[in-house]
C-alpha cells in the first residue's frame, strides 16, 4: 500500500502542479515507486521471515505517519484531487466508469504479459533457482542480492501504477487511503489466492 501511495501522490502532484496528463503521471509515479522499492530492498537483503516482515512494516508506518501527511506529498488535510485520463478525443472524466474499466483492463493485460515475460526469461529462472536452493543458485553465479533488488523494484513499480490508477478512479486521495493496515489485508488475500501466478493475482485484486 505504501508503494501504491507513492505512485498515486506522485501522479496527482504532477497532474495538479505541473499540468501533466494523469497517465504520464502514473508512469512517473510507477518509476518513483520503483526507485523507493529498490532503496527499501537494500536493508532487507540479509533478512528473511519475521525480521523482514517487521522491517517492511516499519517502513510502511514511517510513510503513514511522517511522509504522506506532509503537504508537499499528501496535499491538504482534505486530500488531493486526481483527474481522470483523457485519451485523444475520449474523455474518461464522466460519471460512468465503463471507459475507465476498459482502460484498467488494458493496463492489467499489459502488466500480466510483462510479468509472464519476466517469469519465462532469465529473471524468472533465477527466481526459480533461488526458491529451490539459494546456496546452489549462488554457486552457479546468480547474484542473489541483485536479483532480490530487481524483483522488489519491479513489484513496487506495479504497486505504484496501481495506486495511480486507483487515485484517478476515486478522483480524490488522502494518506488514509494507503494505510499500512491495507498491506496486511493484501498479503493475506494474495497468499490465499495464489502468490506465484498471474491468475492468482487477478482474483486477489478483485477481492
Amino acid at each position: 500500500a505504501t508503494f501504491a501511495g507513492v505512485g498515486a501522490f506522485a501522479a496527482a502532484q504532477l497532474a495538479l502542479h505541473a499540468g501533466l496528463p494523469i497517465l504520464f503521471g502514473a508512469v512517473v509515479g510507477a518509476a518513483a515507486a520503483m526507485v523507493i522499492g529498490a532503496l527499501a530492498a537494500l536493508p532487507a537483503l540479509r533478512l528473511r521471515g519475521l525480521p523482514l516482515a517487521l522491517l517492511t512494516l516499519s517502513l510502511a508506518l514511517l510513510a503513514d505517519n511522517v511522509v504522506f501527511p506532509t503537504s508537499a506529498i499528501g496535499g491538504p488535510p482534505t486530500g488531493l484531487t486526481v483527474p481522470r485520463p483523457q485519451i485523444g478525443p475520449i474523455n474518461l472524466a464522466t460519471e460512468s466508469t465503463k471507459a475507465f474499466f476498459v482502460l484498467a483492463l488494458v493496463v492489467l493485460a499489459l502488466c500480466a504479459l510483462a510479468v509472464r515475460r519476466f517469469q519465462r526469461g532469465t529473471l524468472g529462472r533465477f527466481l526459480a533457482a533461488m526458491r529451490t536452493s539459494p546456496l546452489a543458485a549462488s554457486s552457479v553465479g546468480i547474484d542473489l542480492n541483485r536479483t532480490k533488488v530487481v524483483v522488489f523494484a519491479l513489484s513496487a513499480a506495479l504497486a505504484g501504477l496501481g495506486g495511480a490508477l486507483y487515485g484517478s478512479l476515486q478522483q480524490s486521495i488522502t494518506p488514509v487511503d494507503f494505510n499500512y493496515q491495507f498491506s496486511l489485508v493484501f498479503v493475506v488475500v494474495v497468499v490465499t489466492t495464489g502468490v506465484r501466478t498471474v491468475e492468482g493475482a487477478i482474483p486477489a485484486g478483485v477481492s
